[in-house]
């Protein structure tokens, strides 16, 4: 028999469908459209789903995959990210992309290689279809330390296969 590897913590999986217009949707509106597809704490149960999810290249227009620590809802207004801010990592879809899809997701479930610093930096991170052929990659801060933040994407690029010349920006929560 074999045994179950536990994950550090459990992680909440979301998915948000193609919204055109979200700048001017309310709290209540957008949550009503965040579904929470399932939860996972163990490698197998990770696996299970991850594997027949649409990749970033896939997803439909406008939609997002979204995976988060539990117990943190993937909201600027809840109180472990209200004083941070995004990461957004944009880029070109091409076959990379879904590549530095699945080594973002690993690195965030591994702990950023077992780094007890950037592990608490990060509460979740997120993947959006964009455009036809751009895609966002975000990662949701717990603060807006810029300092943390170029080492962070300095420690992620050598990580995670992103595509050459990517780089990143940063936007605080709105408060």
């Amino acid at each position: 028999m074999m045994s179950v590897v536990r994950l550090k913590r459990r992680y909440n999986l979301y998915y948000v469908s193609g919204i055109e217009n979200r700048k001017n949707m309310s709290k209540e509106d957008f949550e009503s459209q965040m579904k929470l597809v399932t939860h996972f704490d163990t490698i197998d149960e990770f696996w299970r789903t991850f594997l027949h999810l649409k990749l970033p290249s896939e997803l439909q227009l406008k939609s997002k995959l979204i995976v988060f620590k539990d117990k943190i809802d993937p909201l600027w207004e809840h109180p472990q990210n209200k004083f941070g801010g995004s990461i957004y990592i944009d880029f070109k879809v091409a076959e990379e992309t879904d590549e530095a899809w699945q080594g973002l997701v690993l690195e965030f479930l591994t702990c950023f290689n077992n780094d007890p610093y950037f592990d608490n930096f990060i509460n979740g991170i997120e993947v959006r279809r964009q455009t036809i052929d751009s895609v966002s990659m975000i990662l949701w801060t717990v603060d807006c330390e810029t300092k943390d933040i170029k080492s962070l994407f300095g420690i992620l690029k050598s990580y995670v296969p992103f595509p050459a010349n990517t780089n990143y920006t940063f936007r605080e929560h709105k408060r």
